[in-house]
This record gives structure tokens, C-alpha cells and sequence, in this order.
């Protein structure tokens, strides 16, 4: 028993060395889970919040345009999917209205006007098909939305993301369908587009876009440009990139 006595003594002590050694990282460990959860927490509020407030597109352009990271979203959304494929396919009809997007509605096939149809697990209203997701700032905590990724055969080629709290488009890159210039042209054509998409974007917004001055590029068939916006007491910076290899693209704050 005295033998016992002498072994537990020095392993007790040698246990409580090892627990005190390990304290430290347990608590570690215990506060980053929480500062995680908090962080989540966080997160989830400030989508909520953008879900209930009535949305400002310039945030979402200011957002989309800024480092951030993207996640699938099967939460609540202020649109339904019906609603995300009308906003997308309103654009293009503007767009097409103005005389900046030269394309064609065709009715899908075997598909009747405003009846969605299913293909796997993507919806298609019209042709459109729309998937939603979740967009976060790099930068700004706070700063954070719901998008609708729109495209398909009722669309023009390409693809229009719609912001989920105010219905307008926030980024997108689509065939014009419109002809493109010899490369000897490009440049001052595309300087004509620009401005014609910024006149048009200002319109669709109800606020000022300026084109600024072409970014140098060794291609001679594709052009970018900033375009910039009044941002509370600065100003946001959107990019938009032209492609002429066969039709006109337009890229837009990709």
C-alpha cells in the first residue's frame, strides 16, 4: 500500500501537469467555436436584415464588384423564382427597347407562356432558369444579399444576376446579337457602346454612370472601362468589358 501511495502521488501530480499544459489549448479551441458561431450568427443577420429592408441596387453593385465570396443559399428570398426569371427577361426587354440588344424571344418548345417547366432540379419559367445564392463581402462584414443567377433559352446568351432585395441587375455577361466592328473600328465603336450601356444603366438604376477612360489592352477586339457611381459621400466602381470577336458581348461588373 505504501508502494501504491508512492506511484499515485508522483501520477496524480503528473496528470494535473498535463491538464494545466492543455488548458490553454481547450480554451483556444472553445473560443474560436464561439467566435465562429458568432460570426455566423452575425452573417445570418445581416442577410436577414437585407432581406427585410427594401433594397438599394448600389449596395449590391458596390458588393458584386468588390472581393467576395459566394455560397449556395436555400433560405428565405424577398422574390420568387417566377419573380427573379421576370426581373432578368425585364431587363432584356429594356435593353432590346433601347436599341442596345439586337435578340429575338423564341417560346421554348412544348412549352406554354408563364408555365414553368422542370429539368432535374433547375426551374425554368419561360425558359429562364434561375438558381439563387448567397453573396458576402470580403471587406465589409455587414455588407452581404441574396442573388438570382438567371439564364437559358429565354434569355440572350449568357447570363443576368439579379439582386434578390431590389429586382435589378447587378451583374451581367451577355451576346448582344448586335454585329461587331473590324478591329480597326473597335475601339471608337466600343467607346459608343459604352456610353450607350452607361446612358442605359443610368435610366435603369435612376442614378448617374460615368464611363471613364479605356484601360489599355493588346487585344484589338475587346475594350474595358470603368463606370462609376454616386456612393453615399464616394463614389462606387463598376467594370465593363466589350468583346467583338463574332457579335458584340458585354460584360458587366464581372
Amino acid at each position: 500500500m505504501k508502494k501504491l501511495r508512492q506511484w499515485l502521488l508522483p501520477l496524480f501530480a503528473l496528470l494535473l501537469t498535463a491538464a494545466g499544459a492543455a488548458l490553454p489549448y481547450m480554451a483556444a479551441a472553445a473560443q474560436d467555436a464561439q467566435v465562429g458561431n458568432m460570426r455566423e450568427n452575425r452573417l445570418l443577420d445581416a442577410v436577414d436584415l437585407t432581406l427585410r429592408k427594401a433594397g438599394d441596387a448600389r449596395d449590391m453593385l458596390k458588393l458584386a464588384a468588390g472581393p467576395n465570396m459566394e455560397l449556395l443559399w436555400d433560405g428565405a428570398t424577398r422574390l420568387t423564382a417566377e419573380e427573379a426569371a421576370s426581373a432578368a427577361r425585364e431587363l432584356v426587354d429594356l435593353a432590346v427597347e433601347a436599341g442596345i440588344i439586337a435578340w429575338q424571344p423564341e417560346q421554348p418548345a412544348g412549352q406554354k407562356a408563364g408555365e414553368p417547366m422542370y429539368d432535374v432540379d433547375i426551374q425554368l419559367y419561360g425558359g429562364v432558369a434561375v438558381e439563387p445564392y448567397l453573396m458576402v463581402s470580403e471587406e465589409e462584414s455587414s455588407l452581404s444579399g441574396v442573388l438570382w443567377s438567371c439564364w437559358g433559352e429565354g434569355l440572350p446568351p449568357g447570363q443576368i444576376v439579379v439582386d434578390d432585395a431590389s429586382g435589378k441587375m447587378v451583374q451581367m455577361i451577355l451576346n448582344t446579337e448586335t454585329p461587331a466592328d473590324s478591329d480597326l473600328k473597335f475601339s471608337a465603336a466600343a467607346l459608343a457602346q459604352a456610353r450607350s450601356w452607361a446612358e442605359f444603366l443610368s435610366g435603369y438604376y435612376d442614378v448617374a454612370l460615368t464611363v471613364q477612360e479605356q484601360e489599355d489592352h493588346p487585344a484589338k477586339l475587346y475594350a474595358e472601362y470603368s463606370l462609376t457611381f454616386p456612393y453615399g459621400e464616394s463614389l462606387g466602381t463598376c467594370r465593363m468589358t466589350l468583346e467583338g470577336w463574332n457579335s458584340l458581348v458585354v460584360c458587366f461588373n464581372l
